[in-house]
């Protein structure tokens, strides 16, 4: 999981409306890219600050039932994978930081 476009910079965040967020497959031999799938963001996300800062909008693990891969990207929700990148389906799980 990875995030581009948003919040590569700390004192120079830019616009939220440039945030993409991405699930990759990488072989761990040869660091070749097996496969690479975006996932559109829920803006507004959370403000570029606090633990955005040191960890950024793609940081929450991810897990694996063997057949499906299943993901977390916060505001934008849980998605889910079949082990060659083909999006199955997504789904929100709630908008507001729970403080």
């Amino acid at each position: 999981m990875c995030w581009i476009g948003f919040g590569v910079e700390r004192n120079k965040p830019g616009d939220q409306s440039d945030l993409r967020l991405h699930l990759l497959r990488i072989d761990g031999k040869d660091c070749k890219t097996f496969w690479f799938e975006a996932v559109e963001p829920s803006i507004p996300e959370e403000e570029y600050r606090g633990m955005f800062t040191q960890h950024g909008y793609a940081t929450h693990t991810l897990v694996s039932s063997g057949k499906r891969i299943f993901t977390f990207f916060g505001k934008s929700g849980v998605v889910a994978f079949d082990l060659k990148g083909k999006r199955l389906w997504q789904t929100s799980v709630g908008k507001e930081l729970d403080c």
